[in-house]
This record gives C-alpha cells, sequence and structure tokens, in this order.
C-alpha cells in the first residue's frame, strides 16, 4: 500500500494523490491518465469520446473501420468501413471504400465511383454531374431550366410554352 502519491524515477511513473491522477512519462499529470510517450496495446482499447490531433492510422496502414454515431473528418483520411449515424467530411481528402450513415454532410467536393443509393430526400447545393445512366422511380421536379440532348418518352405532358425545332412524329395532338 502506497499512500499520499508515488515517484519512481524521473518521468517513469507518477502519481498525484491530492488531484487523483497518474502519469507516465511526466511528473505533472494534466488528466486522470497522462501518458507522455507511444501507448501499446495487444488488445482493444474502449473509450466514450476520442479526440485524436495529428495522424491517426487504425488497421491496415491508412484503412480505418470506424463505427460511430457521430464522425467528423478534418483531415486526409482512407476509412475501409464507415458506419455512422452522422458524418461530417469538412477539409481534406477522404476514401471511404464501404459507407453506411443516416446523413452525410460533405463540405468539400466529393467522387463515388459506385453506385450511389439515395432513400430519402436529398439536396445537392453545387453542380451535380452524372457521367453514367440516371434512374429514377418516381417524379422528378425540376424548378429551373432544363436542357437535354436527346428525349425518349412513352408520355410527355407538356403545359406551358413549349418550342419544338424539329419533331418526326406519327401522331400529335396539340391543344391551345
Amino acid at each position: 500500500v502506497v499512500k499520499n502519491g508515488l515517484e519512481v524515477d524521473t518521468n517513469t511513473l507518477f502519481v498525484d494523490s491530492a488531484n487523483n491522477r497518474v502519469a507516465i512519462g511526466t511528473t505533472v499529470p494534466t488528466a486522470t491518465l497522462d501518458v507522455r510517450g507511444k501507448i501499446l496495446s495487444d488488445s482493444q482499447i474502449d473509450s466514450w469520446n476520442g479526440n485524436f490531433i495529428g495522424i491517426v492510422t487504425a488497421g491496415a496502414v491508412g484503412v480505418t473501420t470506424m463505427t460511430t454515431l457521430d464522425a467528423v473528418v478534418t483531415g486526409f483520411s482512407t476509412l475501409g468501413l464507415a458506419n455512422a449515424t452522422s458524418l461530417n467530411v469538412t477539409t481534406g481528402f477522404s476514401t471511404v471504400q464501404s459507407l453506411s450513415a443516416d446523413d452525410i454532410t460533405v463540405s468539400i467536393g466529393a467522387t463515388v465511383s459506385k453506385d450511389l443509393n439515395v432513400g430519402g430526400a436529398t439536396t445537392v447545393g453545387g453542380a451535380l454531374t452524372v457521367t453514367g445512366n440516371a434512374y429514377f422511380n418516381g417524379n422528378v421536379d425540376i424548378a429551373g431550366d432544363l436542357s437535354y440532348d436527346e428525349v425518349n418518352a412513352r408520355n410527355l405532358n407538356i403545359s406551358g410554352i413549349a418550342t419544338v425545332g424539329f419533331a418526326t412524329i406519327g401522331n400529335a395532338t396539340i391543344a391551345g
């Protein structure tokens, strides 16, 4: 039993019993456990709140598997799997190999190289470029102008002013 503090060598192990703090690598602990140096664990580390400042590597080099309620990415990151309730990418470069999230906020450019499935309302504040086919299983409402190269339609209803420059049709019904 050691009471009223403990110090082993200079900066090896220090116990501040007055403030209930333990330090490794310093004699001035600033938190409940203050470690100044590399930490090695051969088992899982559990935490309710993590704040990493600097470079974080988990799993394979540069690939992180993340399961969280809220995540904010503000630097370079590569995620193998992101499963989050809320994912907010604010700056930097992020590569996500697999993503499952209820809410995603991207404040920078994003490239989706495979399928993007959106199950709810989505607002795109900037340009949306689709280089392949786009499939909609419902109505598409456009408030501004619509420009297109070719239209193939089973039923086409135009209300308002329409100008047709060239048309090849079998039957045409024009009212108004």
